[in-house]
């Protein structure tokens, strides 16, 4: 799949994510980092803050992936319930 030109994924700390978790147009729970360090402690993963930048710099969206480590075969990763958008309005 081909990446939009100028578009970037960059890691965030707890800060970054909860500043742009409240300009997201209706999130799930689902999509949280609460819920995904909820789910850390239980299932035994690592969860990775991830913010979506369009070409001109605005985070137009965010995605947590969880990274659990296989022993002998190195880790798996899932984004938990795809990416949230956020940022000012989407123009066509």
């Amino acid at each position: 799949m081909k990446r939009a030109p100028g578009w970037r994924l960059t890691e965030t700390d707890a800060a970054g994510w909860d500043a742009a978790w409240r300009q997201t147009h209706e999130p799930a729970l689902t999509q949280s980092r609460e819920y995904a360090e909820s789910l850390c402690r239980t299932v035994r993963c690592r969860a990775r803050l991830f913010l979506i930048h369009d070409a001109h710099g605005l985070v137009r969206g965010m995605t947590v992936t969880l990274v659990r480590e296989v022993p002998w075969l190195g880790g798996v990763a899932r984004i938990n319930r795809g990416p949230v958008a956020c940022g000012p309005p989407w123009s066509g």
